[in-house]
């Protein structure tokens, strides 16, 4: 072989391995995102059966006369979580998630405010999740002053102080 061709084919050979490297980086961000959409999409599951037993009669089941959620538990879905208590976590093949009370302060009642005209932002409640590699979290806050409200926050890298923060 010609010099010209030895160099047409290693040049040939350097775009396909780098070809190769951006394709697998691509796939690799793609698959990232995946996960996140379907952790997000369980939390707001999770947080959507929260709020229906907050707006349902207490008669019927619901927690709609109680001033926060505290008597809320993953009970209520008809989820047999592991662990007991405010600790309790449900895990699908997606992550994990519990289910905490929580004083909203800080940035997180600045946007309920801001966002959605939400005064008393004060008792809630948060679905917090954590994806399997524990790189990627997800925490839906849900308002006792306003059930029908949610704000959720992604977070990454995950925050491990919103997962493993104690009961109030």
């Amino acid at each position: 072989m010609g010099q010209q061709q030895l160099l047409l084919l290693v040049l040939g050979v350097v775009l396909v391995g780098l070809a190769v490297v951006v394709g697998i980086s691509a796939f690799d961000e793609g698959k990232k995102k995946s996960n996140l959409d379907q952790l997000t999409s369980d939390a707001v599951r999770l947080a959507a059966g929260v709020q229906a037993w907050k707006m349902k009669p207490n008669a019927t089941g619901g927690g709609k006369s109680d001033v926060d959620y505290r008597n809320f538990s993953f009970a209520q879905l008809g989820i047999t979580p592991t662990g007991t208590g405010q600790n309790a976590t449900y895990a699908t093949s997606n992550g994990s998630f519990r289910i905490k009370p929580y004083l909203v302060t800080g940035a997180i009642a600045g946007y309920a405010q801001s966002q959605y005209g939400i005064t008393n932002t004060g008792d809630a409640v948060a679905v917090v999740a954590l994806s399997k590699d524990e790189k990627q979290s997800v925490m839906i806050v849900m308002f006792a002053s306003d059930p029908s409200k949610m704000v959720t926050i992604l977070q990454h890298p995950f925050n491990v102080t919103a997962y493993n923060a104690p009961p109030l």
